[in-house]
């Protein structure tokens, strides 16, 4: 395996690689630096400085953005810089911020909340309790709650075909599989899917498989490395096996606004 730096920036917490099609350009955020960027398939880069942190985005079919910004959603238009605000779904839970997130095949974007780490001016917070949770926002903008109780919602993941839903939980080192219903956005039976079960381990699946098999792939972000699990066992059925940090594509958001 070949790793090649694309772009040396200094990101302080890079997060949510997301390809556009359309633009032949490669998004991603800096969280703790609250800042989007932008790099072109000619090189050119992009830089906007955000007023609080942000996790992750979505792609809109419109040119704009979903960009996350502590508890709230955005819409960000790259073409002037502006965010307009559209949801806030925890104002009883003020010290929260929004995580990580993915959008379905039907254009629904999941994403997770957890306890702020960052102060105001970037310096690490304890997350001393579960107080996270994860949504479901639907084309029609309408937020709903399913899942609570929660450390670090931290990716979201489906099987190859769409009718299980994974989400990793990487303060409790573990990844959770439930039934989903694509056309419905509906998710049941809520089981335990595999736990690392070593402390300080902090495991997240990506979304796609990693070989035809439906094999999942948990990325160990204290350690740099991926374990491969299987799909209908949760089990590693290889070695362990250490693999640096890379960008990975990711669905975007299809509705179109």
């Amino acid at each position: 395996m070949k790793i090649e730096c694309v772009v040396e920036i200094a990101n302080l917490v890079g997060e949510s690689p997301m390809w556009s099609t359309a633009e032949r350009a490669l998004w991603w955020v800096d969280v703790r630096g609250k800042s989007l960027h932008r790099l072109r398939a000619d090189g050119g880069r992009d830089d906007w400085p955000l007023p609080d942190f942000a996790s992750c985005l979505a792609l809109c079919r419109s040119g704009r953005l979903i960009v996350s910004q502590g508890g709230a959603l955005a819409f960000f238009n790259p073409r002037d810089g502006a965010l307009e605000e559209f949801a806030r779904p925890e104002p009883d839970r003020p010290a929260n911020r929004f995580n990580d997130g993915k959008c379905d095949r039907k254009g629904r974007f999941w994403i997770g909340t957890m306890v702020n780490n960052f102060g105001p001016d970037g310096a690490d917070l304890p997350i001393d309790r579960p107080d996270g949770a994860f949504y479901r926002l639907d084309p029609d903008l309408k937020m709903t709650r399913v899942a609570d109780g929660m450390w670090i919602p931290n990716t979201v993941a489906w099987s190859p075909d769409d009718r299980v839903f994974y989400l990793g939980d990487s303060g409790a080192n573990e990844i959770h599989a439930r039934d989903f219903d694509l056309e419905s956005g509906a998710i049941s039976n809520p089981r335990l899917f595999a736990k690392t079960g070593t402390p300080g381990i902090w495991t997240a699946p990506p979304w796609t498989p990693r070989d035809s098999c439906g094999t999942r792939a948990g990325a160990p972000e204290k350690l740099s490395a991926s374990i491969r699990r299987g799909a209908s066992t949760g089990k590693s059925p290889s070695p362990f096996r250490r693999r640096p940090a890379a960008f990975s594509a990711a669905r975007s958001w299809t509705r179109s606004m």
